[in-house]
């Protein structure tokens, strides 16, 4: 592509295709990339930023964009499911804002803002399907809170039973495989007390003040979470035969 093509386009850029970064001598048509400076090339309305010393022979491709990767069909529910799982974050700890995944969409949005922080990280394994119709939800204990759409290797070690304004919504529990705080975490009895209580007390409260009646009935055992696990990964993939 000539200097002046690349002067005319209406964003300072290229209509499509790719853009090669020369050392200057060799092209000198391009050789203006070749510089210590910041680089912003256009294409197709999307905006690509080099940053560094100089760039030589160095090749940008800018393409269409490709379809987004859908978090819940496109990700398996884990290396090793039940024993090891995927977990896609939504909430994470310290926030009072509750995201949720949008299958449709294929977006992050905000549901609401709770009026407390959560005091863990948040959010369901792919490629399952729970009594409620979404995904499995999962509590996941982290040293440092993640991000929204963080994908966790995780190990359950336990469930817990709630009661959310008469429904039973089941909480897988599990601590990332990647955090050494969590190494000997195997089941919730190796879980610190004062962290159960405090599980245990956000989901009694956190609903007060929106009217809404919450209840932990019961913390159930590893057994448990496998079975859940398992059948929730089952009732996916029967919905999506």
């Amino acid at each position: 592509m000539s200097q002046d093509a690349f002067n005319q386009h209406p964003r300072g850029g290229p209509p499509g295709g790719q853009i090669k970064i020369g050392d200057g001598d060799s092209n000198p048509a391009i050789g203006r990339w070749g510089v210590d400076t910041e680089t912003y090339l256009f294409a197709a309305g999307a905006q690509r930023v080099l940053t560094g010393s100089l760039i030589s022979q160095a090749v940008v491709g800018i393409r269409r964009a490709t379809p987004m990767v859908n978090y819940l069909r496109d990700i398996p529910p884990g290396p090793d499911p039940p024993r090891e799982i995927n977990v896609v974050i939504e909430m994470t700890r310290a926030s009072k804002n509750k995201y949720e995944y949008d299958t449709e969409l294929n977006v992050f949005r905000l549901d609401r803002v709770l009026y407390t922080f959560a005091p863990f990280d948040y959010g369901f394994i792919p490629r399952t399907l729970d009594h409620d119709g979404d995904p499995l939800d999962v509590v996941l204990f982290i040293n440092e809170p993640t991000f929204t759409s963080c994908l966790v290797h995780a190990r359950p070690i336990g469930i817990m039973e709630m009661d959310d304004s008469g429904k039973i919504d089941d909480k897988i529990i599990a601590v990332s495989v990647k955090d050494p705080y969590y190494r000997d975490v195997k089941t919730l009895m190796d879980v610190p007390r004062s962290l159960m209580e405090e599980l245990r007390h956000f989901y009694a409260t956190y609903k007060i003040q929106e009217g809404a009646h919450t209840e932990v009935r019961k913390f159930r055992e590893l057994k448990d979470a496998y079975d859940s696990i398992n059948r929730c990964i089952e009732d996916f993939e029967k919905a999506n035969r």
